[in-house]
Order: structure tokens, then sequence, then C-alpha cells
């Protein structure tokens, strides 16, 4: 039974053994694409990795000295690699304006309770019942709290939530999204217009209200706009419902009366003080990195295949969030397979673009304008390869529209057949993304054919936008075989 077992055993790996892994049998081009393959390792990974989530980094924050010392760090590393670069003025840096406002202190959150013929204080915990955030101007305001549904003002959609009412000084809360539920694509984009934060601290400015407290306990990196100088906190879903006792309805009730645009603004008689720490710096710019590899032939050279993550995090709330899964981990795979391609001799007759993006975490700018700025017609894009927190799993997938199912088998092979990892897809019909979550959503929403890789098996829940989101959370063997199976893909899509 032995002799039988590694007999078949034998047999099983001599079956595994392709021409790839023979190198008396290989070409220079099969030579070369091993030497890529292998090129991706988990020791570099792990290096670059630990590198940009040290304290010097502050969290990687666009527009803070943080994030301009990873830029210098991946720019050393490209032209040491030897791709060419491709931002502005034949720099690496592809530079748009970017205002910074640095949150200094935690701030605080009050509510004034009446027990009987007594007023209680009660002070709310950082972290546990609210975040401070960089769209935060910076004071110490005191109002009675509205809540004001979703807080939009609209008038090309006939809807405004603070329509006949008066909220000047007030502390006006507020839902994340807007009402509208239906599928129109002309009106969801109309409608995806106001729901970010930034405009509806907006539309309560322009009411007077003195400050924003929003029902979503998140960690928010955006900067404030120069002109909206309120104050603003996100508080988490148990603080609002408890400063929302005692109205008639309880807060989901009163969100539903909203959601069936029924809704109007809610005089709590409740006192709230809300206090930020922060200082703006309005004139403030962040980059895009964007290094290239020439393809070798002379016309499909023009063509591009464009890898992409996000290099930024939300930085200092004041405390660091290191942001390893989101998204040093895409980086890094990024900086991986730029390596491997760069250096390996692998001929690619289509340009490989690698870029680095900028301030996702602010809206997914940095993708805007590159999109905006990058020097050759998008119909010159062969597709767009996103990255955006593949830490830990045991397995791959990507994630695309079923117009571009026809570059789903290059990563099958390159998971599959080279780095042994199984292999997953999610399709669906092309749709527009109302709210762009990662930088392939500005790709996809210009029906650029996109890919997004992940892993699978991994964790779950992952440590999103928390300051434990460390190193702890990153597999570099895992990272590793994405960048490796990444290069196969890319590799066989550029010569296609």
């Amino acid at each position: 039974m032995k002799k039988l077992i590694l007999i078949l055993m034998v047999a099983v790996f001599a079956g595994r053994i392709s021409a790839a892994d023979q190198p008396s049998q290989l070409t220079d081009q099969q030579k070369a694409m091993m030497t890529a393959f292998h090129a991706a390792t988990p020791e570099d990974i792990h290096t670059w990795a630990h590198e940009l989530l040290k304290d010097e980094y502050r969290g990687r924050r666009s527009g803070d000295v943080g994030y301009d010392k990873a830029v210098t760090y991946v720019i050393d590393h490209f032209k040491k690699w030897g791709l060419k670069p491709m931002g502005d003025n034949g720099t690496y840096e592809n530079t748009f304006a970017q205002p910074y406002n640095d949150v200094q202190s935690v701030g605080h959150l009050k509510a004034f309770y009446l027990l009987g013929k007594d007023t209680v204080v009660k002070d709310y915990l950082p972290r546990k019942d609210y975040f401070p955030t960089a769209l935060s101007g910076n004071g110490d305001v005191t109002g009675e709290l509205v809540y004001v549904g979703y807080g939009v003002t609209a008038p090309e959609l006939k809807y405004d939530d603070y329509k006949g009412v008066d909220v000047r000084g007030k502390i006006v809360l507020c839902e994340g999204g807007y009402p509208y539920q239906g599928k129109n694509l002309d009106t969801l984009k109309m409608w995806s217009e106001h729901q970010r934060a930034g405009a509806k601290i907006a539309a309560a400015a322009e009411a007077g209200a003195a400050g924003v407290l929003f029902v979503s306990k998140y960690a928010n990196p955006f900067p404030r706009r120069a002109e909206d100088d309120v104050v603003v906190a996100f508080i988490s879903e148990a603080t609002a419902k408890e400063l929302m006792a005692g109205t008639g309805r309880t807060l989901g009730q009163w969100r539903d009366r909203f959601k069936a645009f029924k809704g109007k603004p809610v005089f709590t008689g409740r006192t709230v003080s809300v206090a930020a720490d922060t200082k703006f710096y309005p004139d403030n710019t962040t980059a895009n990195v964007v290094g290239v590899i020439e393809g070798t032939d002379p016309v499909l050279k023009n063509e591009y295949i464009i890898l992409g993550a996000h290099l930024d995090h939300l930085g200092m709330l004041p405390e660091m969030y290191p942001g390893a899964l989101d998204n040093v981990s895409g980086s890094v795979i990024m900086m991986a397979a730029a390596k491997a391609l760069a250096t390996s001799g692998v001929q690619m007759k289509r340009s490989v673009i690698v870029v680095l993006f900028a301030a996702e975490e602010l809206g997914v700018l940095g993708a805007g304008h590159y999109l905006k700025s990058m020097p050759f017609p998008k119909d010159k894009i062969t597709c767009m390869v996103n990255i955006d927190m593949l830490g830990k799993g045991n397995g791959l997938m990507v994630n695309t529209a079923t117009e571009w199912k026809d570059l789903v088998p290059y990563f099958r092979d390159g998971s599959e057949n080279w780095a042994r990892r199984p292999f997953s897809t999610v399709m669906n019909d092309w749709s527009y993304a109302t709210r762009m979550f990662t930088d392939g959503n500005a790709f996809q929403n210009e029906k650029i054919p996109t890919i997004e890789m992940r892993a699978t098996g991994g964790p779950w829940p992952q440590a999103y936008h928390v300051p434990e989101d460390t190193i702890d959370q990153l597999d570099p063997v895992i990272m590793a075989d994405a960048a490796r199976a990444l290069c196969i893909a890319v590799i066989n899509i550029a010569n296609k």
C-alpha cells in the first residue's frame, strides 16, 4: 500500500510539471515569465509594508507630510526598477490640489438630559460613541439638536430637508445617503451629488446650522471646505437613538418617514455641545505616483494596461490610523508586480502603467484626477486592474462586469495554474457606481474594462477604518501569490 501511495504521489507531482518548470525546454520568454513569477516575494512585501506602516508616515492621509514621504518611498523604488516616469512634466507625480485639515484632538460630544428638576450632562466617549473628523471646522458649539433626515438640499430634484424650518445656531443630526430608491440612472446620478458628507455639511452651513452630527460612527478623513466652518462629528447608532429618545417616535420610525418622502425636521428640545480641534491648510497638494513599463511592439505599446491601488489612508484623527489592510496591502502588491514585470526581462507588446493613487479615502479623487489628466484617450486602455484590501485568505477572486468576462481566464490561469490558489469570480452586468468605493469604480464608470482583484477565505469582519488595522492584518504569502498571479495575467493580456 505504501509503495502504491508513493507511486501515485510521484505521478501527481510529475503531472504538475509543465514546460515552464523545465529550463532546458523553455524559450527566453518563458524563462522571463518564470523569473517574473518568482520575483514577487513575501519577503519584499513584508519589508515594504513594514516601512509604510511606520509612525513617520502618519497614516498617509493625502495632503499630509506622511503621505508625501510615502510618495518619495515608492518613487525611489520605481526608479531603481527602471519604470519610466509618466506623471506631470517628466516626473512620477501626477499632482492636484488637496486641502488638508489637521485633527489635533478628539474634541468632545456632550448632551444635557433632564432628570426630574435636575440637568445631567453626559460626556460621550471618543471611538466608543463618536469619531472626530477632518470635515469639521474648529470650535465649540452648543445648541438644540434637530433631526433633519438626510440633510439634503437639491433644488434640481425639488427636494429640501430644510424647507420652511429655521436651524440657525442649531446642531443638526442627519443620515447618510438619500431617500430615492429607484433605478433610473440619470436620477441616481443627480441624487449621488448630494449623498456625500461634504455636500450635506454645505447644505447645513447654508441653512445656518452651527454643527452637524452624522448617524455613522465612521472615521472620516475628508477635508472641510474653506467656506464651511461648521463643527462636525460622526456618532454611533446607539448614541443617535439615545439623543432622539423622548421625541414621540424612535430614530428608526423617524428615519422611515424620510425614506418615504414624508419626513419633516424634528426639533428634539435637547441641547448638545460639540467641540472640534482642527487646523485647516487650504492650499496643500497631493499626487498620484505613475510609472510605466513600455511595451515592445511599435504599435501596441500605445495601448495600456493600468495596475492601480490607493496609497493613502486616513492619517491622524488625531491618533494614527495605519491602514495596513486598507491599503498598504494593495500598494505593496502592485509594487511587487511592478518590480517583477520591470526587472525580469519579460517581453510585453502593450505598455503597463502602475499607478498608486492619492485621495481614494477622500472620495476617489486621485483616480478621478488621473482619468482627466492622462496623456492618451481612454479607448487606449486595454483594461484596469485594481487591488484594495487584499491581505489575508487562501484563494483569489476577481470581480468584474459580464461585458468584460473575456479577461477572467487570464486571471484564472495565473491563480490556479501558476500560483496554485483556488479561484472564483463575481460577475454582474455593468452598472454605474453612484457611490464610488474604490479607484476601480472611477474606471468602471467610464466603461473601461475593470477588474477588482481580491482574496477569499480570509477572516471576517475585517479591520476597516480603525486604528487596529496594523501589519497583523496582512499575510505576505497570499499577497505574494496575488502579485504572481497578476503578473502572469498581465503578461498574457499584454501579448494577446
